[in-house]
């Protein structure tokens, strides 16, 4: 069966785009007009939505003459790994390197130029960092520099790129409908697929390996263990049935832990890896997304909530035991030094101090733009409306390298915006604050905007324009 991207990915590309249009010096990306409206539900590891929009760069400018993109900023964090004092983080299209010297105040030290779409899932070894790209497939990065990242090489995959494993000279590709691709990089610089596991009936959205045996979370069936002691010709091995499926797996010792959409932690004996068995389960409400394990706990994001954290010392009767609320939507999670890593989805990097795993508490953040609904450009500058984020104050001076100047987080869903002189009117709708209308902001110090006042509306608001000493709210 073929796998559905999610409206989520298609979304997580909605950063600022900055085009070259013939005739004019800058043009910007917004939201369509008249978007085509879809039944909400969910499909695929990620959520699904009401909007459909472009879920790679080169359907911006699909139908347009001539129409170049020269920047880019900002889109969802959906991946995320950690080695040592880095952590390597999705945002949007490119692979961001985070110096975490000061873990409450994450530094950026490089970004890759944009790749081709969202990053699904990355993993760092020896100097490079193998990303799964979704439909653009297996990407490699050299990360030998942190400060200059820059992509050398890629691979096609059949499918959906959704999660990536290295183990030795092979990286291990979970590639949805595409089965497992295994991917000779001996030489990094130049990526050969030398064997693939598939199956149309497929849904591989997560891949770990332990030994000759790589493990698969199949979002239609459970789990596959494949046999990969010979890598061009991975041979499956066993499958555990799970009623719900799985979106993402992590080993630890003789088991399997797998986020379920039954809900809930599945845990598998994999002891014998041709006869996987089910161990234990936790029930957890939300929409489970990614798993990791470190010692007897295991750490599970759910995208209506955060992290949830589950003791598993004893895997046929895991426990949660606590839970952290979380901005955005958590994707993956990467551990490291008593902290937990969580992609946020729209609300960037989000850190947390997991060294007592009974009270898990976020000590820091690396926010992102996230998904933009709006641009307003004013000379060298750009305003624009992060959704759940706010109003973001851009240096586009140079447009293939727009810079963050100042930010100013709204309570709510921001959405229009418009400049008049040295304020920024702003459309926020807050449903938890019961606030819907419109927000002055002094943007005369563009590093600190402040806000001033605010009006509500009747409704919710979206459009805005300021013609003389009135505001248009729409």
């Amino acid at each position: 069966m073929q796998n559905t991207v999610p409206i989520f990915r298609r979304l997580a590309l909605l950063s600022l785009l900055l085009l070259s249009i013939p005739g004019m010096s800058l043009a910007s990306s917004r939201i369509p007009s008249n978007p085509e409206l879809s039944e909400p539900g969910r499909i695929g590891p990620g959520r699904f939505g009401g909007i459909h929009l472009p879920r790679d760069l080169a359907s911006a400018s699909t139908g347009a003459e001539n129409v170049v993109l020269v920047g880019q900023l900002g889109g969802a964090t959906v991946a995320v790994d950690v080695v040592g004092d880095l952590v390597y983080a999705g945002i949007g299209p490119r692979l961001a390197i985070l110096d975490l010297s000061n873990p409450s105040n994450p530094l950026l030290l490089g970004q890759t130029t944009p790749l081709p779409r969202v990053l699904e899932s990355v993993a760092v070894d020896g100097g490079y960092a193998y990303v799964a790209a979704g439909s653009a497939g297996l990407r490699v990065v050299d990360v030998s520099d942190p400060a200059e990242p820059v992509e050398v090489a890629s691979a096609s995959t059949a499918d959906y790129a959704w999660d990536v494993a290295v183990s030795g000279s092979y990286v291990y590709v979970a590639d949805a409908a595409g089965g497992l691709r295994v991917v000779n990089v001996s030489d990094p610089l130049h990526p050969t697929e030398e064997g693939a596991h598939e199956d149309v009936d497929m849904a591989f959205s997560g891949v770990s390996i332990s030994g000759a045996y790589a493990y698969l979370a199949d979002q239609n069936a459970g789990l596959h263990t494949v046999d990969v002691s010979d890598p061009s010709a991975p041979a499956p091995a066993g499958v555990l049935p799970i009623s719900g499926g799985a979106r993402d797996v992590a080993l630890a010792g003789s088991y399997a832990y797998l986020a379920s959409g039954a809900p809930g932690l599945q845990i598998a004996d994999i002891s014998d890896p041709t006869h996987p068995q089910a161990a234990g389960s936790c029930v957890l409400p939300g929409f489970l997304r990614g798993v990791a394990v470190a010692g007897n706990t295991a750490y599970v994001t759910d995208e209506d909530l955060g992290l949830r954290v589950v003791d598993v010392s004893d895997p046929q009767h895991p426990v949660q035991i606590a839970q952290a609320v979380t901005p955005g939507e958590a994707q993956r999670v990467a551990l490291g030094g008593g902290r937990a890593f969580l992609a946020g989805g729209t609300r960037g990097l989000r850190i947390l101090d997991v060294s007592d795993p009974l009270h898990p508490a976020e000590t820091g953040a690396y926010e992102t733009l996230g998904i933009a609904n709006a641009v307003a450009v004013e000379g060298q500058r750009a305003y624009v409306t992060g959704e759940t984020t706010g109003l973001w104050v851009l240096d586009i001076a140079d447009p293939s390298y727009p810079a963050i100047l100042g930010y100013h987080s709204t309570p709510g869903e921001a959405f229009g915006v418009a400049i008049d002189g040295d304020i920024a009117y702003v459309t926020d709708n807050d449903y938890e604050g019961d606030f819907k209308g419109l927000r002055l902001i002094d943007i005369s110090d563009p590093a600190h905007p402040v806000e001033l006042g605010s009006a509500p509306s009747p409704g919710l608001a979206f459009g805005v324009d300021v013609v003389g000493d009135r505001a248009y709210v729409a």
